[in-house]
């Protein structure tokens, strides 16, 4: 549950702080009133600096409640670049590191992103509304509770492309990975590439206060490509998903692996199966190609599909699935 909270608090701040942002520079700019970009998040700065053409929002920061934990994004300086020949457009740098903490029964959460380079474009719609952001940052380390995760180039773009839908996309280059998530050779410790184009289903407005209201929202969560690039490894997937009754993931999705035989060394390496089980599934899948009449064996499509709170593949149960929050059959 704690990670439906934090889920749905980092959304929340999403929306809320490009629009405070938007919202301070039209005060600035035009002597246009706040839009109150939602009433059930907080959203302040300390201070407001104006040398045209920059403004600068100095400890800038979100707040909130959801599922009974409080929490907090501390965004720190925002310098706003105006601009009188494009006003629908504002560029954002950020010069402090973003900090996110949650607390309350459920646990208690924090994570730190430094970046070298860290900066969003806006472009807002005639009532001041923000329709769509591009974040760009490079020499990210994100650090967290038990682990450090380095990326040395990140995009991530946020589009309003109906009422209550947003398209993303997420691109990422050398992604590092914490010792403790490793595998063995010959998939060593950089994903070298990752890209996902998907969208969100049922955010408002109004925006859904936690899980539950998302659920009545209708909200869905669809993932149309999925690409990785991992050493000898590359991986596609794609599926789409929704919340039971019990605030559970349900849904399905299809994915293809390529150089499998990779997955399964780098397995063994990690000692997460044996050597003799390694050679009985290569000779299982080497079997299953002929059987097909498939020349590669080391390619694999599946499917799988949650519902029930279990995660399966081909039938198999692989696993349990958590509440995203609380519910009549998952109380807090």
């Amino acid at each position: 549950m704690l990670a439906g909270a934090i889920i749905s608090a980092i959304l929340a701040a999403w929306h809320g702080l490009w629009q405070h942002i938007a919202d301070e520079a039209a005060l600035v700019h035009s002597g246009r009133s706040a839009s109150a970009a939602s009433a059930w998040v907080s959203l302040e700065h300390d201070e407001t600096l104006l040398a045209e053409p920059r403004l600068t929002l100095n400890g800038l920061r979100a707040s909130g409640r959801i599922e009974s934990q409080a929490w907090q994004w501390q965004a720190g300086q925002a310098i706003v670049t105006l601009s009188d020949a494009a006003p629908q457009h504002l560029e954002v740098l950020f010069t402090a590191p973003q900090r996110f903490s949650a607390s309350g029964p459920m646990g208690r959460a924090t994570a730190v992103l430094w970046a070298d380079n860290l900066g969003a474009r806006l472009a807002l719609r005639k009532d001041g509304r923000v329709a769509n952001v591009t974040i760009t940052g490079d020499g990210l380390t994100l650090i967290g509770p038990q682990f450090e995760i380095a990326i040395s180039e990140a995009k991530i773009t946020s589009e309003d492309v109906s009422n209550g839908v947003l398209r993303l996309t997420l691109s990422l280059a050398t992604v590092s990975l914490p010792v403790d998530w490793r595998f063995g050779a010959p998939l060593d410790g950089n994903i070298d590439k990752a890209k996902m184009v998907g969208w969100i289903e049922g955010v408002g407005p109004p925006l859904p206060i936690d899980a539950a209201g998302w659920r009545k929202a209708e909200g869905a969560l669809g993932i149309s490509s999925l690409d990785l690039t991992w050493g000898p490894l590359s991986a596609q997937g794609n599926g789409r998903a929704t919340l039971d009754k019990a605030l559970k993931l349900q849904g399905h999705g299809r994915f293809t692996l390529n150089r499998i035989d990779a997955v399964l060394e780098a397995a063994a390496a990690a000692e997460l199966i044996s050597a003799n089980w390694q050679q009985a599934i290569s000779t299982a899948l080497d079997r299953l190609a002929r059987v097909r009449g498939e020349e590669n064996s080391q390619r694999v499509t599946g499917r799988f599909s949650m519902a029930n709170g279990v995660l399966r593949w081909a039938g198999l149960p692989l696993a349990v699935l958590p509440a995203l929050g609380c519910s009549e059959t998952a109380a807090c």
